[in-house]
């Protein structure tokens, strides 16, 4: 990592500066965020952060591959839904990969996870203006790979986004967004784009027509939807009353379609290969000893969030799944505790999402920005660690 700037930042942390960061953070949202934000960015050298293109684009040239287009299409044998009008791509991926030590001591990362699903964009962009404007940091920090400031991030996502449509006509959708923890990002995004965060049981199904209810109770239509709904939530709210099937034909458009949250997922890490990319099996495909279950994680295929992720396996959790092909196992890589707390006593460790976007006449995916967050236990989602200082979510800077 950037030491230089490190040591800059502890020598003049201090915890006043903090609670002004979180203060300014909750002005700025219009609420304190239900997730804890870390009281540090991370400070990427050149050579890690080059790594890390590297490795982003070792996964991209992959998904890009006609032999993974066939690939991804087995993800609907397992009954996933399947909706209309899918894109020729996705809109949005991330890349989340761990930071870890190879045998030499240096610093590489390693893939944990990817999505093919919308992200904090709007957020991250928040948070890095707000580390860098309250702790007074070098104004030539950047936590941008594909755009020159403000301007310009905010052009290419709104042209993703947006697609030339007047705002009213295009909506961020998620059900019941205002629980989501993720419900800051939307926060962020209507403002800057203008558009309306609707709940997914607010969607009035006029046949293929899609409307909702203004705040002046006008009936608007629904041209194109920022999708935020994940499927294994949707098919969790059993409770909710949807009129809008997402698996009928609409009239509207979707950006960062529904099929790609299950097409890019953990069921694409057994195809995945390459010195930044852990093995990763299909549990229906284990052959080793049971001994051997030390050295991996077990996941289920389809479910976010760190949920059902068996940290210790054990040969009982193997013998009662019922269904092996729908988990993975994947090696274990052991993060590196990486980023130096003030006082120099304790280390955080962590992982880097690579956000990217892709507009729908580009051949290939656009590293936009990222998101880190800081750990200091097992877990590193930013629902974790709730009793730690310099953990939570964070952004990486860059020269």
């Amino acid at each position: 990592m950037e030491n230089k700037a490190r040591w800059s930042f502890n020598q003049q942390y201090d915890d006043h500066k903090y609670q002004l960061f979180q203060r300014r953070m909750a002005e700025e949202l219009g609420e304190v965020p239900s997730f804890r934000l870390a009281e540090t960015p991370v400070f990427l050298s050149n050579n890690f952060k080059n790594k890390l293109i590297q490795a982003g684009d070792s996964v991209v040239d992959q998904l890009l591959s006609d032999d993974f287009k066939k690939y991804s299409q087995e993800v609907f044998r397992f009954g996933v839904p399947q909706v209309p009008n899918e894109t020729s791509h996705t809109e949005f991926l991330q890349l989340d990969f761990g930071v870890c030590e190879d045998e030499k001591g240096n610093l590489v990362p390693k893939l944990i996870e990817l999505q093919g699903f919308a992200s904090l964009y709007f957020f991250q962009h928040l948070l890095a203006k707000t580390y860098k404007e309250v702790f007074g940091l070098d104004p030539r920090l950047t936590h941008l790979f594909g755009a020159k400031g403000e301007e310009e991030y905010t052009k290419i996502l709104s042209d993703v986004i947006l697609a030339g449509l007047p705002p009213e006509n295009v909506v961020l959708m998620d059900i019941s967004p205002k629980k989501q923890n993720t419900r800051v990002d939307f926060w962020a995004t209507s403002r800057i784009l203008g558009i309306p965060i609707i709940d997914l049981s607010e969607a009035i199904v006029e046949g293929k027509k899609l409307y909702y209810r203004n705040t002046e109770n006008k009936k608007i239509q629904i041209h194109r939807i920022y999708n935020r709904v994940i499927f294994d939530e949707l098919q969790l709210a059993k409770d909710t009353y949807f009129k809008f099937d997402l698996t009928k034909e609409i009239e509207a458009e979707w950006v960062g379609h529904p099929n790609w949250f299950s097409k890019i997922s953990k069921h694409s890490m057994p195809f995945l290969q390459g010195e930044f990319i852990p093995e990763t099996i299909l549990l229906s495909e284990w052959n080793k000893p049971s001994t051997s279950l030390v050295d991996y994680v077990l996941k289920p295929l389809f479910s976010f969030s760190g949920s059902g992720v068996v940290y210790d396996v054990k040969e009982a959790d193997i013998l009662s799944i019922d269904y092996p092909d729908r988990y993975i196992l994947q090696r274990k890589q052991e993060y590196k505790p990486f980023l130096e707390n003030f006082g120099g006593k304790e280390f955080s460790k962590g992982e880097i999402r690579l956000m990217y976007v892709w507009p729908r006449d580009k051949e290939r995916p656009q590293l936009l920005c990222n998101l880190v967050r800081l750990s200091k236990g097992q877990m590193v989602g930013v629902k974790y660690n709730k009793d730690k200082n310099w953990v939570g979510s964070s952004v990486g800077l860059f020269y």
